[in-house]
């Protein structure tokens, strides 16, 4: 199978994937709330809140291991693909001992804060070392993800990761029919799911991929310390964008209330569900870029890979993107019925911003390919950073209130996007007019026929369903023609033919 075909059914099962998981989540959700009460899923949340923290740090490990995994694949070579993989294991395996020792030390003081009820400190403590647990599991288990991701053989842990959600679900249900406490009782069963299922997953992967098979022989401290400085600079970009969030969340507050504090983090909710869709399709993409570079170096085909990445995030973005601008008001009404003002606003504005900085994310993934890191994270926190700055100063000087504010984030991310590009561009070598000609331009034409069929149809409509649907229909069909006919290259239309024919058979 060539490489370019993978990466299509890759990035097809991917985003599959990443449709049917957020819908489980969200009937989840709404199954948790019902069956726990508010109150308890209010405690549940708390109580969770350290592993979302921590599993930024997880997730920045993984990518490491990742890339540093592929780049080897690329390579062709062997023993150093054993040594990364075992350099990894040993890395992780640290990494588990000392969260487990600084988690059990400061679950004490974490109950303590929470001031969790005397009647429910028992289930704190179930949910708070059920939650531990988890994040030991995960650590633990970031090696053979990578090494699967490395491979760029997406199905199978699509396949682990509806199994995961499934099970999930079924826990939920369960929770039904049980007599014993609800809360602890749900931490429990989905931690004993999490466990057999990733014990299943790491027997595949041994049976999958034979380097698996060595454990920590072979580690090496040259390769441990690559991954760990790789996984820091990953971790602080990371970090960065939950401070700019959070740092506007709390911003909001105090400036100007809860209200519209809410309404931001219903955009910010909003923007989440969208880039979980767009990252279903560059989670694929990473990986391949990385492989091609460790094979050829910097070859035209890893180029045109990057300008690929750059415009098909937009392309897809699009799709969620256009019936949201304009009918806003009555999808957010139908998802949350009703919300606090500025919501609509607010969501157009920070799906437009996330528009933008997916613009360039190619850029970011070829330096990743390359192991350069370190600079780009460096302009990116400062941005990040900055964009809660400047909202701040913007408000105690001009006034700017709650659209100024927000609008902020927007200018900031467009100077952030064009940063990057400048240098990367210097970087790698590459010129910013190839920027231009083969990402930006294309991607300005189907923005603007989107935009253009969506806005003929909302302006023509009566407000309602109809309206809606008819939206969504308008703007998919005119952008999908319009990337047919402008937004690919001559060679990714043969491709696209070539692959078309070879499926076409096996559709009949």
């Amino acid at each position: 199978m060539r490489q370019s075909t993978r990466l299509i059914v890759n990035s097809a099962v991917t985003y599959g994937r990443m449709l049917v998981t957020v819908g489980i989540g969200l009937l989840v959700t709404r199954l948790l709330l019902q069956t726990l009460g508010v109150s308890e899923f209010g405690l549940l949340m708390a109580l969770g809140a350290s592993a979302v923290l921590l599993s930024v740090i997880r997730t920045a490990l993984t990518t490491s291991g990742t890339r540093h995994l592929a780049y080897e694949i690329g390579r062709g070579d062997t023993k150093a693909l054993q040594q990364v993989f075992a350099s990894s294991l040993v890395v992780h395996l640290i990494m588990a001992v000392g969260f487990l020792l600084l988690g059990v030390a400061l679950m004490p003081a974490i109950i303590a804060v929470a001031e969790i009820p005397a009647d429910r400190e028992v289930a704190a403590w179930w949910v708070l070392g059920s939650t531990l647990a988890g994040v030991i599991v995960a650590i633990l288990m970031a090696p053979f993800y990578a090494i699967n991701t490395a491979y760029q053989e997406i199905p199978i842990r699509t396949v682990f990761e509806l199994l995961s959600r499934l099970l999930t679900l079924a826990v939920v249900i369960l929770l039904q029919v049980v007599s014993t406490d609800l809360l602890a009782t749900y931490a429990v069963m989905s931690l004993v799911a999490i466990i057999v299922l990733e014990s299943v997953f790491v027997v595949v992967c041994m049976w999958r991929y034979p380097v698996c098979r060595q454990g920590i022989a072979g580690a090496n401290r040259s390769s441990a310390r690559d991954l760990v400085s790789f996984g820091g600079w990953s971790v602080l970009g990371s970090m960065s964008v939950r401070i700019r969030m959070q740092g506007m969340i709390f911003l909001m507050n105090v400036l100007f209330g809860a209200s519209v504090n809410a309404a931001y983090a219903i955009a910010v909710r909003a923007v989440g569900y969208q880039s979980q869709l767009i990252w279903a399709m560059l989670g694929a993409i990473k990986p391949a870029i990385t492989t091609a570079y460790g094979k050829s170096g910097q070859s035209q085909a890893v180029v045109d890979l990057v300008h690929a990445t750059n415009r098909f995030s937009v392309y897809l973005s699009l799709m969620i993107f256009i019936p949201i601008f304009f009918e806003a008001q009555l999808i957010i009404q139908l998802w949350l019925g009703d919300t606090p003002p500025f919501t609509p606003l607010f969501v157009r504005i920070a799906m437009a911003t996330s528009l933008v900085t997916i613009a360039s994310q190619g850029y970011s993934m070829l330096m990743s390919a390359r192991g350069q890191v370190r600079g780009i994270t460096l302009i990116s926190v400062s941005f990040q950073i900055g964009a809660v700055g400047i909202g701040w100063v913007g408000e105690l000087i001009f006034k700017t209130g709650p659209e100024g504010f927000i609008w902020s984030i927007f200018v900031v991310s467009c100077v952030w996007s064009a940063t990057r590009v400048i240098f990367v561009t210097k970087v790698a070598g590459l010129t910013v007019t190839d920027y231009l000609r083969c990402s930006l331009l294309r991607i300005i034409a189907v923005c603007a026929a989107a935009y253009a069929s969506g806005a003929t149809i909302h302006y023509t409509l009566e407000p309602g369903y109809r309206r809606v649907g008819f939206v969504t229909l308008a703007a998919g069909l005119c952008t999908c023609i319009t990337i047919w006919v402008l937004g690919l290259t001559e060679d990714e239309r043969n491709h696209f033919r070539r692959v078309a024919s070879k499926l076409l058979p096996y559709i009949k």
